[in-house]
């Protein structure tokens, strides 16, 4: 099946699959990795947003509606880091500040 370019040129529909694609779930899994390190994210979301649609044609403008699922995973997963890193950062200043307010014996007591 062909299609018509905009200067009236008939050309083979072909579609080369990028590198890091949704086609399957390990390749899904490593996508969404790369994502979430923002190794390369750019072209994953440029790529998204030139996915094919249902009749398989490409898009020749990007649709941005495709990059919701992406940046929202992007915003959920920094959520999620933020608030682990803020636990952590709690509980070390918990456990320090409860030490420094212990007598010398509570201290021996604990280590033991």
């Amino acid at each position: 099946s062909n299609f018509v370019t905009g200067r009236g040129i008939l050309v083979p529909k072909a579609w080369i699959r990028p590198p890091y694609h949704f086609d399957n779930l390990p390749a899904a899994t490593f996508t969404m990795f790369r994502v979430l390190n923002r190794n390369g994210w750019g072209a994953i979301l440029d790529s998204v947003m030139l996915s094919t649609d249902s009749d398989g044609m490409r898009p020749t403008e990007p649709v941005w509606v495709y990059a919701i699922p992406v940046i929202l995973f992007q915003l959920l997963a920094d959520l999620v880091l933020v608030q682990a890193f803020v636990a952590m950062l709690v509980n070390s200043i918990d456990v320090t500040r409860r030490r420094a307010f212990m007598t010398r014996p509570q201290r021996t007591w604990e280590a033991t």
